[in-house]
């Protein structure tokens, strides 16, 4: 499966891109450090999956999501914050989200998630 991440924390990035491609599988094809680039990536390189920072300067990751799952075939987006109030995971799944994580629960949840949404 191809992913695409969308954050603006670097080391995180790198990590995740480590953690999916040992872990699950999933082919890490593109980064973007915020939402807007992140929307281009996406169009030009059509993954499967999208995993989106729901917080960045600009464009965060709700947006992203209602913009990404408007077009048709569109990829699984999972929303991923360091915050964990229930309010942001039900902004997330209303947008259209397939998943929320807990960065923080990451290498815990990851896994089960993908299964559970089909990635």
């Amino acid at each position: 499966m191809r992913a695409i991440v969308v954050d603006d924390y670097p080391p995180f990035l790198a990590a995740l891109t480590v953690l999916l491609g040992q872990k699950t599988g999933v082919e890490v094809v593109g980064h973007a450090d915020n939402g807007a680039d992140g929307l281009k990536l996406i169009a030009e390189m059509k993954p499967e999956l999208v995993l989106v920072d729901f917080s960045m300067p600009g464009m965060g990751g709700v947006e992203v999501t209602r913009r990404v799952k408007a077009s048709p075939g569109a990829p699984k987006v999972i929303v991923m914050s360091f915050q964990t109030e229930p309010e942001c995971r039900e902004q997330a799944l209303m947008a259209g989200a397939d998943g929320f994580l807990a960065k923080m629960e990451i290498h815990q949840e990851l896994l089960p998630l993908l299964r559970r949404i089909g990635a």
